[in-house]
């Protein structure tokens, strides 16, 4: 139920995943596990779809995971580096974290047409709302212990 997956992501919200309480890895298996839970619930699939979509999901989350990997690796080396990161170091970032954004836009385009392929245009439309949701909630929470760097 929604009600669930928002309380799992409010707990991450409150610790964050630099924490020494909670890992990335273990923050993460957790919110995959919460967000099947969730579009589980929330989907509605039709009979003749379940097995198709689960199957274009993991692959979809599988290249997904790794853009999100990167991204976090990214954003904990700056948080690492703090007293020593300089602007040249800054901006570099800056332009892999857009490239990223890029590369996962990309790859939303990519699955849409497969999924369009597989499954009915209603659960292609619903999957993209719930996942848009669930994904801009968990990225909120996750960063949401996260201090900005120092100029």
């Amino acid at each position: 139920m929604k009600k669930r997956f928002i309380a799992v992501l409010l707990l991450f919200a409150t610790n964050s995943v630099f924490s020494q309480d909670i890992s990335f890895q273990d923050a993460k298996t957790s919110v995959k596990t919460e967000k099947r839970i969730f579009l589980t619930e929330n989907l509605e699939l039709p009979s003749d779809e379940i097995s198709q979509f689960w199957i274009i999901y993991d692959k979809y989350e599988y290249e997904r995971t790794l853009l999100v990997d990167e991204r976090f690796s990214i954003i904990k080396d700056a948080v690492n580096m703090e007293g020593s990161y300089s602007i040249d170091e800054k901006s570099k970032d800056v332009d892999l974290l857009i490239d990223l954004q890029e590369d996962e836009l990309k790859l939303k385009k990519k699955y849409l047409k497969i999924m369009r392929k597989e499954l009915s245009e209603e659960t292609v439309v619903r999957f993209f709302q719930l996942n848009e949701f669930s994904d801009s909630y968990f990225k909120a929470s996750l960063l949401n212990g996260v201090k900005l760097l120092s100029r």
